[in-house]
């Protein structure tokens, strides 16, 4: 956190109800980042897919509903 506290991409504040706790937001250069890591990613990722046959395409398109669900599951646990 320091380095990224140090690089001007997250702000770390004492939380007002809670002395002992910190706050962590990103800043706009932060999101920024993180948006431009994000869309390199996709970008990645779309490439990689169309690369495949239609087939194996299809079948990742149709695993995705039970995918978006197990991440919720997961997220429920947490």
């Amino acid at each position: 956190m320091r380095q990224l506290v140090a690089a001007g991409l997250v702000t770390r504040t004492t939380d007002p109800d809670d002395r002992r706790a910190v706050l962590l937001e990103l800043t706009g250069s932060g999101q920024q980042v993180l948006t431009d890591w994000q869309t390199a990613h996709e970008k990645r990722l779309a490439g990689a897919l169309s690369r495949l046959p239609v087939a194996d395409q299809r079948a990742i398109s149709a695993a995705l509903p039970a995918l978006s669900r197990l991440v919720d599951v997961l997220e429920d646990d947490s």
